[in-house]
């Protein structure tokens, strides 16, 4: 879209450290003209899901493998991650990719149809057993704090703002998927 160019280039002089380029249906030419419009010292935090020849072109951090584009290209070297529907394949991507998103794991405004398929505990489990660590990045919609307050009453005040906190750093990682 219009000065998308310099959404970015603002979102990464305020301190945005990773931005995933999705545009599934944009022809390559587009994606060129993006990123030649970003200066070179933000393209390493930029990773792409489709056209996967521009990491080397644009020496852009990764790419994210999916449905369109599942495996890697031959002689690939550099970042991957990939999108996990479940935390059984959480488990099981991670040993091979550089980080995982698990989405749409919190309830949101923007979509009255949908129901978080974990509770603010199941994560909370998780994370001790270390299914979710530092390798998974967890959650794009909006965070709604009325149901994980409410889930985790047993959890102190501080214990309650931290978790807040990571899960707001994380979903501003990630807010980049909409873009």
């Amino acid at each position: 879209f219009i000065e998308e160019h310099s959404i970015l280039t603002a979102l990464f002089e305020e301190g945005l450290e990773l931005v995933h380029l999705r545009k599934p249906n944009a022809e390559p030419i587009f994606c060129e003209r993006l990123l030649s419009l970003i200066p070179d010292n933000f393209r390493k935090n930029i990773v792409t899901h489709d056209h996967f020849y521009l990491k080397n072109e644009y020496d852009l951090k990764g790419i994210h493998l999916n449905s369109r584009n599942p495996e890697l290209p031959k002689d690939y070297k550099g970042t991957v991650s990939v999108t996990t529907p479940t935390l059984e394949d959480v488990v099981r991507e991670k040993k091979d990719m550089d980080y995982v998103f698990l989405p749409s794991i919190y309830a949101t405004a923007s979509r009255d149809d949908f129901a978080p398929p974990y509770s603010a505990l199941m994560l909370k489990e998780q994370i001790k057993k270390k299914v979710i660590d530092k390798k998974v990045m967890a959650g794009r919609e909006d965070f709604n704090t009325d149901n994980a307050e409410e889930e985790e009453k047993e959890s102190s005040d501080a214990e309650k703002t931290a978790t807040r906190a990571e899960n707001n750093r994380r979903m501003y990682k990630n807010e980049v998927e909409r873009i």
